[in-house]
């Protein structure tokens, strides 16, 4: 039995590769399954991915043209056979017991999502609040509806990270959850997507996952015309959302 599918886009990130599935394959949960996909990189990622495959052939690797982040979540949602299903950025890490402390909790409280922090490290300096909410939240390891969770806390622990949340897959599929295809901020969308369908959701307060902070990443590329577009398509779409839920404040926390 897989218990929990790790989905890893990667695009032009060969030189963390290696340091990203070391994390995975150290994880003290086994019962994985770990889908690397190749987004067109132009780098030697790929070259990368099949050298660690001839370590861990259980490593699937599927390639692809370019098709950015969204549409690549959405691949490894539809190839993904676990009963959880999580999302790992190809430059970043996960702490060795991520895995089994998700699926654990998930399992013994029926849970749709289970939320979590991170610790940062690497080339540039962050504001480190943004990935630390053991005080912003209050609710440790409570049981509450998405958009209870949500009403309580968009506005001031908001951080819209697929990366930060561990999802039963049922619960994807069975409300067809996806990701917006070709936009920056796709993650923004997926939270106020995922929140209020949500009918068992939990917060830990543990940093189980480990974010490298650098100069190319798509997080600090610069804010340009793209992006002003993106953010509207984003803001579009959650506010299309709103008005089949209950909740509050949503667009206001992300102006």
């Amino acid at each position: 039995m897989i218990k929990t599918s790790i989905i890893v886009p990667v695009y032009n990130t060969a030189e963390y590769l290696r340091d990203c599935f070391d994390s995975i394959f150290h994880q003290t949960q086994k019962e994985i399954e770990i889908i690397a996909i190749n987004d067109g990189s132009t780098d030697n990622s790929l070259d990368v991915l099949q050298e660690i495959k001839k370590e861990h052939p259980e490593l699937i690797i599927l390639s692809q043209v370019n098709q950015g982040l969204g549409a690549t979540r959405n691949r490894g949602i539809k190839l993904a056979k676990g009963e959880f299903i999580y999302f790992l950025d190809s430059d970043d890490c996960l702490k060795e017991n991520a895995m089994e402390v998700c699926y654990q909790c998930a399992k013994a409280n029926q849970l749709d999502i289970v939320m979590f922090d991170a610790e940062v490290f690497g080339e540039i300096e962050v504001n480190k609040a943004s990935y630390d909410r053991t005080e912003l939240i209050r609710d440790h390891w409570q049981v509450l509806k998405g958009e209870e969770f949500a009403n309580r806390y968009w506005l001031n622990a908001f951080y819209p990270s697929a990366c930060l949340i561990y999802s039963s897959a049922d619960f994807l599929r069975k409300n067809h959850i996806s990701f917006m295809p070709r936009i920056y901020y796709e993650d923004n969308e997926f939270h106020c997507k995922v929140l209020p369908l949500a009918e068992r959701v939990m917060y830990i307060p543990r940093a189980l996952y480990q974010r490298r902070c650098r100069e190319a990443s798509i997080v600090m590329s610069p804010f340009d015309r793209r992006h002003a577009i993106d953010y509207l398509q984003m803001i579009q779409a959650i506010g299309r959302q709103q008005h089949s839920s209950n909740m509050e404040g949503v667009i206001h926390g992300l102006l």
